[in-house]
């Protein structure tokens, strides 16, 4: 039997071509939906840029048709439709407080023409229990923008290893090559993923640091019985130093080897507050763009994020592009305090690094609005993107093709910190960037672990 599917606003913000994806059922849009956009289009928010293409594929679809009356056919088979705001007057299902409530006023009245066959489609938890609660009987979350069922088990960059487990090995499974390459049996990885519960992919560790072990996957030998490591001494890589910063964890400190890795092009971190995210970041672009090697051939250091915040709006801004955004950029502020500190170097203080005007000759820090990303090829760059968890797939789409040549690019988030109303951990592009660049040669993910920040800062993660 055929659907209707009574779409919300935050399945076209999360998706913008939506519509498409319903198969051959038909797809309902309340009128609520298009003044939500139309408020959505203008907003300085980064979903903004979804809500004008949710317009143009909707202007598209509908052109001079009748979407009311008539519906307008759609190119999977089903019909598009504009459901118009019960007046007043009309029977009201439920007393309408705010937009929800027309959208499920909406749905009450399809449903009671068309019973069992219509369908609420929100990705608001909110909205569908109260849907549920009120006397919908058909209410979903929009599956097709949904990366991974459960975000707990998205890759997190490392295996921590069972004791005595590289002793436990039948001495025939390892075999040393030169090059400080090893091979390991194949089978034996397998069985060990198979009892952790976790996949391995390419730049992956194995870690046990009581033990000292420290070893990345390199990929597989040619006939793919054995999986190819490189050991790392567990000392050398906490010794590490990127601009006077040493790593305080093996989990830091793999972060930072991936950082300053050449062949690496893009680094994931994800990490709850105070793990040590942007101070890594910074403190390994700093050292790749200001440090004695110059084989990175990366000239500056460009420092954005999203601009969603849980807290109220700050307002209109004056001043340029690196004026309006240093407001959200703080933390790199905060970060190139410590690392000018820890490097007794003065040029590393933001007053010094971060340009905030032409006259800052010493500057190699630039603030820039992801908003202004869209057609520009970013080439020699240090690319870092705080808050990515904020982001639609889509818009992680816009920025990370922006990518050119000698660009590393660093990409930082907590899933448990989503700020955007129309984001869930299971469809944010911080999600979707980690599942599709992990395991790839030129892509390192790691999910950090202990919060470093304080033992206030730790103490909260742990309790609050």
């Amino acid at each position: 039997m055929l659907k209707k599917y009574v779409v919300d606003t935050n399945v076209l913000l999360n998706d913008p071509q939506a519509v498409l994806k319903f198969e051959e059922n038909d797809v309902c849009i309340p009128l609520t939906v298009l003044e939500e956009l139309d408020h959505q289009k203008s907003s300085d928010r980064d979903i903004a840029r979804d809500a004008r293409a949710a317009i143009r594929q909707l202007d598209e679809l509908i052109g001079s048709k009748d979407p009311i009356n008539e519906g307008v056919d759609l190119p999977t088979g089903g019909k598009l439709y504009i459901l118009q705001t019960l007046k007043k007057e009309e029977e009201q299902f439920i007393e309408p407080t705010c937009n929800d409530d027309h959208i499920i006023n909406n749905t009450f009245r399809l449903q009671d023409n068309f019973g069992d066959q219509v369908v609420l489609v929100s990705n608001d938890v909110c909205m569908r229990l109260k849907a549920i609660g009120v006397g919908v009987k058909n209410v979903q979350e929009f599956n097709s923008d949904i990366i991974v069922e459960d975000p707990d088990l998205l890759p997190q960059g490392y295996v921590e290893l069972p004791p005595k487990w590289l002793e436990s090995l039948p001495k025939d499974s390892v075999v040393a090559k030169s090059c400080g390459e090893t091979h390991i049996l194949a089978e034996c990885v397998a069985d060990l993923l198979e009892e952790v519960e976790q996949d391995i992919g390419i730049n992956d560790w194995l870690l046990n640091e009581e033990e000292g072990i420290a070893a990345r996957l390199e990929g597989q030998s040619d006939c793919e019985e054995y999986a190819i490591f490189t050991f790392h001494n567990v000392d050398s890589l906490m010794r590490r130093n990127a601009a006077g910063i040493r790593p305080k964890d093996i989990l830091q400190a793999i972060t930072l080897d991936a950082i300053l890795d050449q062949e690496v092009d893009i680094v994931i971190i994800d990490g709850a507050a105070g793990t040590g995210k942007t101070l890594m970041a910074m403190a390994g672009g700093t050292e790749i763009v200001k440090g004695k090697k110059k084989s990175y051939r990366m000239q500056e250091i460009v420092f954005s994020r999203s601009n969603d915040t849980q807290f109220k709006e700050i307002g209109y801004l004056k001043g340029g592009e690196a004026e309006k955004m240093a407001p959200w950029l703080e933390a790199c502020n905060d970060n190139m305090k410590i690392i000018a500190r820890d490097s007794k170097n003065k040029k590393f203080s933001p007053e010094h690094s971060v340009c905030m005007s032409p006259d800052n000759e010493d500057a190699f820090i630039f603030f820039k609005n992801l908003g202004f990303m869209r057609g520009r090829s970013i080439n020699h760059t240090y690319l870092v993107i705080d808050e990515f968890q904020n982001l639609t797939p889509s818009q992680a789409k816009t920025v990370l093709s922006r990518a050119g040549e000698y660009c590393k690019v660093i990409i930082m988030g907590n899933l448990g910190q989503i700020d955007n109303d129309y984001i869930s951990p299971r469809s944010s592009g911080l999600t979707y960037a980690t599942e599709k660049f992990h395991g790839q040669p030129f892509a390192k993910v790691v999910r950090l672990g202990e919060v470093q920040r304080s033992r206030v800062a730790a103490f909260v993660e742990e309790n609050f």
